[in-house]
């Protein structure tokens, strides 16, 4: 998937994670995948999040970044994702999904406030 974002040219300005020992291993490939230009945070507040939680972390982003890979947990993202998709099934491990906000401020971040862009599952990469 971080191959697949690289090629997309995602290139967030920081990565925020949960410090769950699965999660600091895929942002860390992401991180050395999507190099240079991220910086890569440790976020308590993500493991075992409700997407209130989430939105809450979001909001003490500085606003000055544009753009930013949070690598979290289900059902928490599974969530939000669904509140984009009505028929979401699952949003499996290793999912990657693309949201824009228009807001002027990370604080003004909120659920269905933005667009979903992209959902990409694993299984549909070519092998």
């Amino acid at each position: 998937m971080a191959d697949y974002a690289f090629q997309q040219g995602i290139r967030p300005e920081m990565i925020i994670s949960s410090p769950a020992l699965r999660t600091q291993l895929t942002a860390k490939y992401f991180y050395e995948r999507l190099q240079p230009g991220t910086e890569l945070l440790l976020e308590p507040d993500l493991y075992e999040c409700s997407p209130k939680q989430l939105w809450q972390v979001a909001r003490r982003f500085p606003d000055e970044l544009q753009s930013i890979l949070l690598v979290g947990h289900n059902t928490c993202l599974e969530d939000i994702i669904s509140e984009y998709i009505e028929d979401l099934d699952k949003f499996p491990t290793g999912a990657l999904a693309t949201l824009q906000f228009d807001v002027a401020s990370w604080q003004n971040i909120g659920a269905k406030q933005g667009k979903l862009i992209q959902l990409i599952f694993p299984k549909m990469l070519p092998a």
